[in-house]
């Protein structure tokens, strides 16, 4: 699916609404791949912002949510 803006989204859907696999491309770069329930990120996924920032774990309700490691461009971890 591709909204008017551009955004995008490709992978799985169930009764109207992203569910399963699939990836979110943000308008300005931000990209998340992973599981999808509800139409929200949830479970495990990768999101790589547009700065070269990127979180690999669990998430959700779209939100990072326990275990994961984050990087940032400079080579910071948490």
């Amino acid at each position: 699916m591709v909204w008017a803006d551009g955004a995008k989204y490709e992978g799985s859907w169930d009764y109207g609404m992203a569910q399963g696999e699939g990836a979110f491309y943000h308008i300005g770069g931000d990209v998340y791949q992973g599981q999808w329930y509800a139409n929200r990120t949830n479970g495990k996924g990768l999101y790589k912002n547009h700065k070269g920032a990127v979180y690999e774990g669990q998430f959700k309700d779209d939100q990072q949510h326990g275990f994961g490691n984050e990087t940032w461009q400079e080579g910071a971890k948490y």
